[in-house]
């Protein structure tokens, strides 16, 4: 048999959210009497899109390549499905509910990462912060491939097969003017000049640096950015050198904030 490679791209769930009626009756069973909320129907399109990725595993087995295949399911994003997190942007004039660009929060950023296959132990769980850029890398891990010259990301097949242990690491992350940095437990998150402003409850106010920690703040609800000011600090220069890296845009106020 020859190698082959099949990429499937769903574009759901993904906003307007138009589940298949069939998905959406399945639920309102479910959850019996109570009114659909907009949550419900990205719910439903979540339940279709499982349903879509199960034929594609049940093709698998029919073919006989169950012993041979790697399967990988992931996102490019999730969600703004917090209230607390839905701002109006007027300079962009834009609702960052159900839109993920401008959203650096975990509900966005914590995406599903699935492999099946060959080498890949049954139920294991990693914790290990992953990166879309180490997908190639584990791919090419698990193949039994060369890796990749020149690629950003680094394989986690070591820690899915157990043979190291997970790895403290930097997560970064770039949107629509907006900027964030995971180190551990910590977030720091920084607005561009497009995203400062912000609308709350009809209220206006400027927000440049958030912090946030993660162990006890999971929902990312309390600023600590004006408690923590050195952790801020320094987290936000850290973050800083990853945006030059990345090849962001500094307005000069920031290049001489790197300046030694």
């Amino acid at each position: 048999r020859h190698r082959f490679a099949l990429y499937m791209h769903y574009e759901s769930p993904h906003s307007p959210y138009a589940p298949p009626t069939a998905v959406l009756d399945r639920l309102r069973a479910h959850l019996g009497k109570v009114p659909l909320r907009f949550e419900d129907r990205y719910r439903a399109e979540v339940m279709a899109l499982d349903e879509e990725v199960g034929r594609i595993w049940k093709a698998v087995e029919r073919l006989g390549l169950k012993g041979e295949t790697v399967v990988l399911v992931t996102a490019d994003h999730g969600e703004v499905l917090d209230r607390q997190h839905c701002f109006f942007l007027p300079r962009l004039k834009y609702n960052t509910c159900y839109s993920p660009s401008t959203s650096p929060y975990d509900e966005v950023l914590r995406v599903p990462l699935l492999l099946v296959g060959p080498g890949v132990p049954a139920g294991k769980v990693i914790t290990q912060l992953t990166r879309h850029v180490d997908l190639v890398p584990t791919v090419l891990a698990l193949m039994g491939a060369p890796p990749m010259a020149g690629a950003m990301g680094v394989s986690v097949v070591p820690q899915v097969k157990g043979e190291r242990p997970d790895e403290a690491r930097d997560v970064y992350a770039a949107g629509r003017g907006i900027s964030a940095l995971r180190r551990g437990t910590g977030k720091v998150i920084y607005r561009g000049a497009a995203t400062r402003d912000i609308v709350d409850g009809g209220r206006k106010r400027s927000v440049t640096l958030e912090l946030y920690d993660l162990a006890a703040d999971p929902a990312e609800h309390k600023n600590l950015a004006g408690v923590e000011k050195e952790r801020t600090e320094a987290m936000w220069r850290e973050l800083l050198g990853y945006m030059v890296k990345d090849r962001v845009g500094l307005p000069p106020y920031l290049k001489k904030k790197l300046a030694p």
